[in-house]
C-alpha cells in the first residue's frame, strides 16, 4: 500500500495545555476540541479539521503535525507488515 492516509486525532481541554492523542470515547465527550489530521508515510497532510472552540497558535499546531507524523510512519509500517503476513499466509491456487 502506498499514499495510504491514516487519521490522528487529539482531542484538547479547556484551561489546559494537554492535548491528547487518539483520545477514549470518555475523553472525546469531555473535550473542548478536537483536532483531527489525516497524513500518510511521505509525512504529507490530506486532511486537517479542527472542531470546537479552543483558539490554537500556529505552534500548537505544528506540534499536533510532528507528533502526526511519527505516529502516522509507524501506523503505516505496521499496516503495510500486517498485510505482508496475510498475504504469505494464504494460498493461491490458479486451475
Amino acid at each position: 500500500m502506498h499514499h495510504t492516509p491514516v487519521c490522528i486525532t487529539f482531542a484538547l481541554f479547556e484551561d489546559s495545555s494537554v492535548h491528547v492523542l487518539d483520545p477514549s470515547h470518555l475523553e472525546t465527550l469531555l473535550a473542548t476540541t478536537m483536532v483531527h489530521l489525516s497524513l500518510n508515510a511521505q509525512r504529507e497532510l490530506c486532511v486537517l479539521s479542527k472542531a470546537g472552540g479552543l483558539p490554537m497558535s500556529v505552534n500548537e499546531i505544528m506540534v499536533c503535525l510532528q507528533v502526526a507524523e511519527v505516529r502516522a510512519k509507524a501506523l503505516t509500517e505496521l499496516l503495510t507488515q500486517r498485510l505482508e503476513t496475510d498475504w504469505k499466509g494464504r494460498i493461491v491456487e490458479l486451475r
